[in-house]
């Protein structure tokens, strides 16, 4: 019988074997291949700037919960309705009542006797107020959306009335038999100030736009001609004459928007020819105005502080054959013009222009126009650069330029009245 050869005996022989150390036969050519390549450059190991554990983190996607978003949606489109409607309830940007501003459209009474705007940039003239009636003396308000102007019928009667820049808001403020002499906006344009005719004499009355209510002044003078308001839209400056123990006097006055604290802003004095053409510079303290002296009849341009009464000469102008008459101030108050009349042009007149203290030359511009045609009418620009000038002798309109001394006539058809619209800078 055999014996049956089993391998537990010789496992420990066997393990030794197999566990004996042993290069592989292609261990050469593995080094030779490492040899030739470069090593993976150190930045390219992600695990050598983020911990492994971030990278490994797996990223779980949830679903965007939908009520925040509508929410947000509704937020929004409710800011930008509420955007739209604080712009859309702002008021429209208007310019100061006073000063500089910028040049809008000249509204001018045509010869049809009717309202027209003219772009003074382009020419273009556009209807505003057309009537069976004649419509004339357009006066903008400070703000430059409304204008006054007086419509006059058959006869002697006339009505004043108010419209919008573009002709729409058509309404009567007053009517009378009688003629009316004068309209000025307050600093506000919420009331006008108004120069008529009740039983015979002549009285100012406050008008409030809004409501119509108009208010008579018992002024204790007759007024003769321009009510100006002061800027702090309390007093009004006038001229006026009184009658006193049978001597009639004629004088320039300040007095308070209700009638009452009327005072003399110089002396009256018996003579009409004393205080003539006045105009209120914007600061409402000057007030320019021309008189005739006597015996010779020379015209001066005078200035008058109407706080203190100091009154002056405004150029020292001395000679015999030179007359000053018709002041105009521009918007700002540093310029003045008026007409100058003399020799040099035959005895009859140019406009001229300068400083309003009465310092430095004063520059003529425009052509010479004939003495005894009713002199000229003259408007500064809002801006000041400019001046609109309309001649009565020919009926003609020009527009100069008062830095360059450029001129142009204009074509416009056009009476004496015109007003400039202020718009904001």
């Amino acid at each position: 019988m055999t014996t049956f050869d089993r391998i537990e005996p010789r496992l420990p022989e066997l393990m030794d074997d197999l566990a004996a150390a042993r290069i592989p036969d292609y261990f050469d050519d593995l080094l030779q291949q490492t040899a030739r390549t470069r090593q993976r450059p150190a930045w390219s190991a992600l695990e050598r700037w983020l911990p492994m554990g971030t990278i490994a983190r797996p990223i779980v996607t949830l679903p965007a919960p939908w009520r925040p978003l509508v929410l947000l949606i509704a937020l929004a489109l409710l800011l930008a309705t509420a955007a739209v409607a604080f712009i859309g309830s702002r008021p429209p940007a208007i310019p100061p009542p006073f000063g500089l501003a910028r040049n809008g459209l000249i509204v001018i009474a045509t010869e049809a006797g009717d309202l027209a705007t003219v772009d003074p940039a382009t020419g273009t003239v556009a209807g505003l107020v057309t009537h069976p009636a004649s419509e004339y003396a357009p006066w903008l308000a400070h703000d430059g959306r409304r204008l006054l102007f007086d419509r006059r019928g058959t006869g002697t009667a006339e009505s004043l009335f108010v419209t919008g820049i573009d002709g729409t808001q058509t309404r009567e403020l007053l009517s009378r038999p009688t003629e009316i002499q004068w309209f000025d906006w307050s600093p506000t344009d919420d009331r006008v100030a108004v120069t008529y005719d009740v039983d015979g004499r002549r009285t100012v009355s406050i008008i409030d736009v809004a409501s119509g209510a108009i208010a008579p002044l018992d002024l204790g003078v007759e007024p003769t001609g321009a009510v100006y308001w002061r800027p702090n839209g309390r007093e009004l400056v006038l001229e006026g004459i009184a009658a006193a123990d049978g001597v009639v006097t004629h004088g320039l006055y300040l007095v308070g928007a209700d009638g009452t604290g009327l005072r003399p802003i110089l002396p009256p004095l018996a003579s009409e020819t004393e205080y003539m053409a006045p105009t209120l510079a914007g600061d409402g303290i000057h007030l320019a105005y021309h008189r005739w002296r006597q015996p010779d009849q020379l015209g001066r341009i005078h200035v008058v502080d109407i706080d203190s009464g100091v009154d002056r000469a405004l150029t020292g102008e001395t000679d015999a054959n030179v007359n000053e008459e018709v002041p105009a101030y521009s918007p700002d108050g540093s310029l003045i013009a008026f007409e100058r009349y003399s020799d040099d042009v035959g005895g009859g007149y140019r406009i001229v222009v300068g400083s309003s203290d009465g310092t430095g030359p004063f520059r003529a511009l425009g052509p010479a126009h004939p003495a005894l045609t009713n002199g000229a009418v003259v408007m500064f620009s809002p801006d000041g650069t400019q001046l609109l000038v309309n001649y009565r002798a020919d009926s003609s309109t020009w527009l100069f330029e008062i830095a360059s001394g450029g001129e142009q006539r204009m074509s416009w058809p056009t009476k004496v009245e015109a007003t400039w619209q202020r718009l904001p800078t």
